[in-house]
């Protein structure tokens, strides 16, 4: 699969395909020692990456776009933890964000294909 992206007026491409190939490996995250919420992060592997994140609780969003003032959710927690199928591919410099609901609670589990 092909995944068509915009950066700064030019239009790319890059082969979601090529994830988890060429040594990429599941990596995962201390929340507050590795990875925190409410901080962006940006993919600079120089291939795509995927996550697979676990939300806890109403109101937990996670954010994927290629700046962080250009962004799509995608996931907004309901009234039960939003553990499924939050595994989004992130493309090359590209961001990424989990941000707290309204109890605080955010990621409860952190891991990625790098």
């Amino acid at each position: 699969m092909t995944i068509n992206f915009s950066r700064s007026g030019t239009t790319s491409t890059q082969d979601a395909a090529s994830v988890g190939t060429g040594g990429q490996a599941w990596a995962k995250y201390g929340l507050g020692s590795n990875r925190s919420n409410n901080t962006w992060y940006q993919n600079t592997t120089g291939r795509p990456i995927q996550l697979a994140i676990g939300l806890l609780n109403n109101g937990v969003k996670l954010y994927v776009g290629p700046s962080t003032g250009s962004y799509t959710t995608i996931n907004d927690s309901g009234g039960d933890p939003g553990e499924a199928a939050n595994c989004p591919i992130v493309p090359d410099d590209w961001y990424f964000r989990v941000q707290t609901g309204g109890s605080g609670d955010g990621a409860r589990e952190w891991a990625e294909m790098r």
